[in-house]
């Protein structure tokens, strides 16, 4: 696109070429699984080359009760 608005008519015909569909977005929310476990990361993350103050990964930042 050259960056020329598009009128509201045109937007209501295209809009499904820039925005996510409804299979995308059930699709993305399939990826985000919650991860609680200890020195686990989220499936959708990259898990970090080092912790927080040079702590380990598996280090216990947070407690869950």
């Amino acid at each position: 696109m050259a960056g020329n608005l598009l009128s509201d008519g045109e937007w209501g015909k295209r809009r499904g070429e820039f925005l996510p569909s409804d299979s995308d977005r059930d699709f993305i929310e399939s990826l985000m699984k919650p991860q609680s476990e200890p020195g686990a990361f989220a499936s959708w993350i990259a898990s970090p080359k080092v912790g927080i103050d040079n702590k380990p990964g598996d280090f216990e930042y947070v407690k869950i009760a």
